[in-house]
């Protein structure tokens, strides 16, 4: 059996729109016994709202020169709206800098960030977009030589170098627990993020609709869920209870829990109070 382990899940905006946060509270998290952190990956929250947010990409990078063990990585990085090849060397880059400790977090993303700067927003090109993204990031990776012809992208005979530290980076795919097509998706990958919609922090994921999500990526892998990870976001409290709630995840097929920190409901100073707690293990 899979032994589970517990993350931090971040925005990088609003109170939390300063990398130099970011880094500090991924440092407690560390040092309190947390395997991960986590951040979330906008242009922006909310355009009028005035609130700083921060690249998550760079903060990121100041986590992981901070920090010596946890993983980390963006979720999501939306690819519709980025180049492959620049996403590529960037993931690279900040898994050298971390010594091999990233994981790449993708999806569709949010629409605010395709409508708000006039990007494509179209379901179909968007899904296009994604998956080809995915097909080339594994082959820069590799570092062998990429040549591609798809119906959004083309490239032409290049080897992207260096390779990141372990020969490849782990991709989770974000699939919510209504979008068949997203867990589809999300089964071609390396694990997938449960997300439970409409987001809502007063009703989070239940466990049996993380059970659900598990057996329809089961079935799509054909039953072949060894070394494939699930990720329940949701929220706890320090101490048994938290314990106990999660332990109701693990039953249902998480292999990584993701304490989801918001500012619409937390201060620093608790977010800083519950991930000094430590995990709920």
């Amino acid at each position: 059996m899979t032994v589970p382990k517990y993350a931090v899940y971040l925005p990088h905006y609003g109170p939390f729109g300063d990398p130099f946060v970011l880094a500090d509270l991924a440092v407690l998290a560390e040092e309190s016994g947390w395997d991960g952190v986590f951040l979330w990956d906008h242009i922006i929250h909310a355009p009028l709202s005035g609130d700083s947010t921060v690249d998550a990409g760079m903060a990121l990078a100041l986590i992981a020169e901070r920090t010596s063990r946890i993983l980390i990585g963006p979720m999501i990085t939306p690819l519709a709206r980025r180049r492959p090849w620049k996403v590529a060397r960037e993931m690279a880059t900040l898994d050298i800098i971390s010594g091999g400790r990233v994981i790449f977090g993708t999806g569709l993303g949010d629409l605010e960030d395709f409508v708000t700067f006039a990007e494509p927003r179209g379901p179909g090109e968007r899904v296009e977009r994604l998956l080809e993204g995915i097909e080339l990031l594994r082959r820069f990776w590799s570092g062998e030589q990429v040549s591609f012809g798809g119906i959004r992208y083309t490239v032409d005979d290049v080897i992207l170098q260096p390779r990141p530290v372990r020969g490849t980076i782990p991709i989770w795919m974000a699939g919510g627990h209504t979008n068949a097509n997203a867990l589809a998706r999300a089964a071609d990958v390396d694990g997938v993020a449960a997300i439970r919609y409409p987001w809502d922090l007063d009703r989070m994921m239940a466990p049996w609709e993380l059970a659900e999500i598990v057996s329809t990526v089961s079935d799509h892998r054909g039953g072949d869920m060894e070394g494939y990870d699930v990720v329940a976001i949701g929220r706890s409290t320090a101490g048994a209870s938290g314990v106990a709630h999660v332990s109701e995840f693990v039953d249902a097929g998480m292999t990584w829990w993701w304490e989801t920190l918001h500012q619409d409901r937390e201060d620093l100073d608790g977010v800083r109070a519950r991930i000094g707690a430590g995990p709920p293990r």
